[in-house]
């Protein structure tokens, strides 16, 4: 029988590193995300779906414009 025990310090220690790429982590220009927009022909309102699973900082970009 494979009995898996749970680490309850990784959890704490993938918070800790979340949060400290989440500040450091530099941000995507502003022109790139009005460059998609263009080339994409994006109306407002338009949906759009983000398929990255980062910190939402383009989502963020997108929901903005």
């Amino acid at each position: 029988m494979l009995v898996m025990r749970i680490n309850r310090k990784l959890k704490t220690n993938f918070e800790k590193v979340s949060r400290a790429y989440n500040r450091t982590r530099l941000t995507y220009p502003d022109k790139l995300v009005k460059d998609i927009i263009k080339i994409s022909k994006l109306k407002a309102g338009a949906k759009i779906l983000d398929i990255g699973c980062g910190t939402g900082q383009m989502t963020k970009l997108f929901a903005a414009s």
